[in-house]
C-alpha cells in the first residue's frame, strides 16, 4: 500500500512528496550535506595550520571526496524515487562537481584557448542559473534547498588572507545555518517560512563574513580600510541574497504577465 501524499504548496504540485514514517529523518537528511561539508572544511583548516605533517591534514580532503561520491549516489536515488524534497539539499553540491569538472576541462585545454575556457565557465554558470529558474518554477521548496549551497555555504570559498582558525569558524557557522534552514524547510514544507529563515541566516553570515574580512584579515586593508567599505560589502551580500532567493519569484511573475496578456488577446480574436 502506498503512503498518502503529504500536503504541499500548490506551486510545488509537480513534486508529490511521499509521507515518511519518521518525520525527523528527512529533515536530518536535508541538513546532513551542510553539516558534512562544514566539519570537513573545519578539520582541513584547523589541521592545515596546527599539524602540517599529520595524517589528519588529509582527513578533510578525504571526507570531501567521499562526500562528493555520496552526492552522486543521492542524485541517482532522487532520480529513481521522484526527487524527494530532502534530496534537493544535495543537488547543489552535485552541481558543484559539474562546475569543478568544467574548470578542470578549461585548465586541460590550456591558457591559449581562453575563448573556449570562458565559454565553458560562463556556460556552466548560465546553465546553473537556468536550471535554478526552472526548478523554482516547478517547486519553490526544492529550489530553496538547492540555493542554500550557493549562499551561505559557497560564499566562504576562495577567501584569502584570512586566519585558518577563522576560516574554520566561518565554515562551521555557515554549515550550521544552512543545515538548520534545510531541516526547517523539509519539516515545515513551507517555502514562505523557509525563505524568511534563509534570508535571515544569510544576513547573519554576511555580517560574520564582512567582519572577518575587513577586521581580522592577516594582511591589513586587504579587503578595505573603512567602515563605509565594510558596510558597502555587506549591502552587496544582502542584495545578492535577496536576488538569489526572491529574484526567481519576481522573474516568473513578470514572465507570466505578457503570457497572460497574449492568451487573452488570442481568446478575444477567436471570438
Amino acid at each position: 500500500m502506498k503512503a498518502p501524499a503529504q500536503p504541499i504548496d500548490p506551486l510545488d504540485a509537480p513534486f508529490v512528496l511521499p509521507a515518511t514514517s519518521n518525520p525527523w529523518m528527512e529533515p536530518l537528511l536535508a541538513a546532513l550535506p551542510h553539516l558534512w561539508v562544514a566539519l570537513s572544511i573545519a578539520i582541513d583548516k584547523i589541521y592545515a595550520s596546527n599539524a602540517p605533517s599529520s595524517l589528519l591534514l588529509d582527513l578533510g580532503t578525504i571526507s570531501l571526496i567521499v562526500f562528493l561520491i555520496a552526492c552522486l549516489g543521492v542524485v541517482y536515488y532522487a532520480w529513481r524515487h521522484a526527487w524527494p524534497l530532502w534530496t534537493a539539499s544535495w543537488l547543489g553540491y552535485a552541481v558543484w562537481i559539474l562546475v569543478i569538472l568544467s574548470g578542470l576541462l578549461a585548465y586541460r585545454l590550456g591558457n591559449d584557448n581562453w575563448i573556449i575556457n570562458i565559454f565553458l565557465i560562463f556556460g556552466a554558470l548560465g546553465g546553473i542559473a537556468l536550471a535554478y529558474l526552472l526548478i523554482f518554477r516547478s517547486s519553490r521548496t526544492h529550489a530553496l534547498l538547492l540555493a542554500l549551497f550557493l549562499m551561505p555555504v559557497a560564499t566562504q570559498l576562495g577567501l584569502e588572507a584570512i586566519p585558518t582558525n577563522l576560516e574554520a569558524f566561518l565554515g562551521l557557522l555557515f554549515g550550521l545555518l544552512a543545515a538548520g534552514v534545510a531541516a526547517l524547510v523539509v519539516h515545515s514544507e513551507s517555502w514562505r517560512t523557509g525563505v524568511v529563515f534563509a534570508i535571515a541566516a544569510n544576513l547573519i553570515s554576511g555580517l560574520a563574513l564582512t567582519y572577518v574580512c575587513f577586521y581580522q584579515a592577516e594582511i591589513p586593508n586587504f579587503y578595505g580600510d573603512s567602515f563605509m567599505e565594510a558596510a558597502g560589502a555587506f549591502l552587496v551580500y544582502a542584495g545578492l541574497t535577496v536576488l538569489l532567493y526572491l529574484g526567481p519569484l519576481l522573474f516568473w511573475a513578470i514572465w507570466r504577465r505578457p503570457t497572460s496578456a497574449t492568451s487573452r488577446l488570442s481568446q478575444e480574436s477567436d471570438r
